[in-house]
């Protein structure tokens, strides 16, 4: 009689159906499981990252194919891994730092790796595409719009035509796109 109490008691404390747990054992069990299924559970740990065999390595490479021109985006690579014998073949970027806001001077073909000359700085100015001249000089400052003869990244010395004059000058490509002359 005290035990079928007992029982009863776990039961109605856990909140058990009565008509589930027939032995002590079985109460136990379920009190056990609601413990368990009350407690907190441990964070899902993040899976390892793959042990890679000695003569493979993990590079960057385009998840889709990027065409010449288009400024390579972190959200346009994939990680993938190569032998390293074809990274001694053929010199390849081997980072995402080295990809990441650089221009794709060539068409990259999905799931290959980037060969190393086939990425470059962005072209700040364009030959052709008009640009902003600056002269500054003891707080003298001229700004003028230039057609400039030749494309440069930033910290390249270029040529432009001066529209107004009809000047050819030379300056360095600022990080703004604008071209700074003299001073």
């Amino acid at each position: 009689m005290r035990a079928r109490a007992a029982a009863l008691a776990l039961v109605i404390c856990f909140g058990a159906d009565p008509l589930a747990a027939q032995t002590l054992a079985d109460l136990a069990a379920q009190a056990r499981a609601a413990v368990q299924a009350a407690s907190p559970q441990p964070a899902p740990q993040a899976a390892a990252p793959a042990i890679l065999a000695p003569n493979e390595v993990r590079i960057p490479v385009p998840a889709e194919t990027i065409g010449a021109g288009d400024i390579i985006s972190n959200d346009m690579l994939e990680d993938r891994t190569i032998p390293t014998a074809a990274l001694n073949r053929y010199p390849a970027a081997v980072s995402r730092a080295a990809l990441v806001g650089k221009m794709a001077r060539r068409m990259l073909v999905a799931g290959h790796p980037v060969p190393a000359n086939a990425v470059a700085e962005p072209k700040l100015v364009t030959r052709g595409v008009p640009a902003q001249i600056r002269f500054e000089e003891s707080g003298l400052a001229i700004r003028a719009i230039g057609l400039p003869l030749e494309s440069g990244i930033a910290g390249a010395v270029i040529r432009l035509k001066n529209i107004d004059s009809n000047q050819i000058v030379t300056g360095t490509v600022q990080s703004d796109g604008s071209v700074k002359v003299g001073g």
